[in-house]
Formats: C-alpha cells, sequence, structure tokens
C-alpha cells in the first residue's frame, strides 16, 4: 500500500486576466478548444480513479477475508490444544492412580479397596 502523500505547498505565478471588454474573440473560441481538449482527458482520469478505487477495495476484502481466516485457524488450533492436553492430563492421572494403587499392594499396604475392619485388624 502506499503511503499518504503530505500536503505539498506548490509555488505558482499568478494568472493575469484581462478584463472582459478587451478579451478577443478568437481566445474565446480557443478557451472552448481548450475545454472541449480536456474533456476526454478529466473523462480518463476518472475512469481511471474508478478503476483503482475498485482495486483497492479487492485489496482491502481480501486482506480481511485473510485476517478472519487466521484468526478462526488460530481458535480451533488452541481449542485442539486445550483438547490435547486436558486428554494428556487424563492420561496421566491414570497412570499416577494406576501407580500408586500397585506400589500399594508391593507394600503390603492398605489400599482403597481395603475396607475399615480390615484396616483394623492389621493395627
Amino acid at each position: 500500500m502506499q503511503k499518504p502523500v503530505e500536503d505539498e505547498k506548490v509555488e505558482s505565478s499568478p494568472v493575469i486576466v484581462p478584463p472582459p471588454d478587451k478579451i478577443k474573440k478568437s481566445s474565446l473560441a480557443e478557451e472552448g478548444a481548450n475545454q472541449a481538449a480536456a474533456a476526454p482527458a478529466l473523462s480518463s482520469a476518472a475512469v481511471k480513479v474508478k478503476h483503482l478505487a475498485a482495486a483497492e477495495e479487492r485489496k482491502i476484502k481480501s486482506l480481511v477475508a485473510l485476517l478472519l481466516e487466521i484468526q478462526m485457524k488460530n481458535k480451533r488450533n488452541r481449542h485442539q490444544i486445550g483438547t490435547e492436553r486436558a486428554i494428556f492430563y487424563d492420561s496421566v492421572l491414570r497412570i499416577v492412580q494406576q501407580l500408586t494403587f500397585f506400589y500399594g499392594i508391593m507394600l503390603g499396604g492398605t489400599t482403597r479397596h481395603r475396607n475399615r475392619d480390615q484396616i483394623e485388624k492389621r493395627e
């Protein structure tokens, strides 16, 4: 994208306009010819500006669509990472519980499956 152009001061020479009574008819004809020649140039410039504005609008729309797509992808990735993390922690918790259970059995200690009467008999 182009950077905005700052207002530049352009020095111009003063235009001397003769009084209306001193204007020759030939200069009026020349002015009409100049206006006729300027009309196609102005029309061409207007078409070019309209084309450039449409191209700029299409570019902005495509950038907005790309931004939204990236944001949605990031959101899906965060959700997927959160889900995978929860699954991992559940797996770790199950492994720790199993190890605790087997470790208790190996040491002959109490496990959560024994009832209170069996614990009191050992003491």
